[in-house]
Order: C-alpha cells, then structure tokens, then sequence
C-alpha cells in the first residue's frame, strides 16, 4: 500500500511539473521589452565658405543609416543650398564639387572636404555614415591629401 502512494505522489508531482513548466513557457513576456533601432539620427553640420562665410545647421535629423551626403541632401532640400556632385561609385562614392555656388578650383587647388568630429575623413561624402550627435564640417580650402 505504501508502495501505491509513493507511485501516485511522484506521478502528480511529475504531472504537476509538467502542466507548470507548459504555463510558464506559454506567459506572455511581458517582463522583457524590446530595444528598437533608432530610425533617425540627429547631427549637426557647418559650412565654411571662406572669406568669413560660415552657415551652421543645427540638429539636422537624417536616416539612421544616412551619410555625409545624405546630410547635404537634407541641407539642399530644407534650406535650397545648391549642392553639386560628381559620383565615382563604389568606395569613393560622391564627390562634392559645389556647395552654394562656390565650385571646386583645380587651378589653385581648393576643394570642398569635409571633418567628423573634428577628424579629416578621407572617404567620398557618400560612404562615410554618421552617427547620432555627430558634428560636419565642410570647408572649401587647398587640399589635405598629399
């Protein structure tokens, strides 16, 4: 007889056990919360000009995935500051060869080049993605590439 119990005992707790486990894994997870990519970035951008013409633009918002170029695209669009490119695709992507009205000079040798962070880049406009809180820097000067 005390044989019997010991079987019933293990089989409800085997059971039991088992219609508890099921439960569980079944319970919404609602103690776990999903962390979404950003869709959008916010970056902040400067044009130097020369001659003591400087535009900044502040909290420009871009795609997550945008770049350089992307953000120039934005300035064009928003503020009508005409951008003229050139692109070579592949990792040197864009050149950007005019930015409001003022127009690359291979003669003299100044271009338009830009910084991140404070960091010469030394990718075409289109391949460098940026990065949320990111500061651009375009300046029209002699070349940095030797």
């Amino acid at each position: 007889m005390k044989f019997l119990v010991k079987i019933i005992a293990i089989v409800i707790i085997f059971f039991g056990g088992f219609w508890l486990g099921q439960n569980q894994a079944q319970a919404p997870a609602d103690t776990q919360t999903a962390v979404l990519a950003p869709t959008e970035i916010t970056v902040n951008l400067k044009i130097d000009f020369g001659s003591d013409r400087n535009e900044t633009y502040d909290n420009i918002y871009i795609s997550a995935t945008g770049s350089v170029y992307d953000l120039l695209k934005a300035i064009e669009k928003s503020n009508n500051v005409i951008i003229g490119v050139k692109d070579y695709g592949g990792d040197m992507g864009v050149l950007v060869e005019a930015i409001g009205g003022i127009t690359n000079d291979p003669k003299t040798g100044t271009y338009w080049q830009y910084w991140v962070n404070g960091q010469y880049a030394k990718v075409g406009a289109s391949t460098y993605q940026l990065k949320s809180g990111d500061e651009v820097e375009w300046k029209f000067l002699k070349s940095q590439i030797k």
